[in-house]
């Protein structure tokens, strides 16, 4: 008899985008760590959780929304390249780049919160302590 071959749980790009999200968080988390004297500091200066949240989530969807649009142009002109090199008419949907950003920001929205979260819960005090 032959063995019985088990299908894996997830699928190979399913694995692939778990283990970017978890390396993603690892990175926000290391991120955090470093900024901890800066958080410590604006919140001994008097700046309030919701400040500090404000914040990182605001550098996220900087960060994301920049990204967002350079991977926008940068589709749409390989979706012309393409295009005029087959001798097709270049079309690119409205739908497609408004919801390619939306897509972006709303994932850099998302990304950011945890670690915005985990900023506005430092104590001063702590956070003046690290080094």
């Amino acid at each position: 008899m032959g063995r019985v071959r088990h299908e894996p749980l997830l699928g190979r790009h399913q694995r692939r985008d778990a283990v970017q999200h978890r390396v993603e968080r690892v990175r926000q988390v290391l991120q955090l760590a470093g900024r901890r004297r800066q958080v410590g500091l604006q919140r001994s200066l008097g700046a309030t959780r919701g400040q500090i949240r404000l914040q990182f989530v605001t550098e996220s969807l900087l960060l994301s929304g920049l990204g967002g649009i350079a991977g926008a142009v940068l589709g749409a002109a390989a979706t012309f390249g393409y295009a005029t090199f087959m001798g097709l008419p270049p079309t690119v949907p409205l739908w497609s780049l408004t919801g390619g950003l939306a897509a972006t920001l709303a994932i850099g929205m998302l990304a950011g919160l945890y670690p915005a979260v985990r900023a506005a819960r430092l104590s001063p005090t702590v956070a003046l302590q690290a080094t």
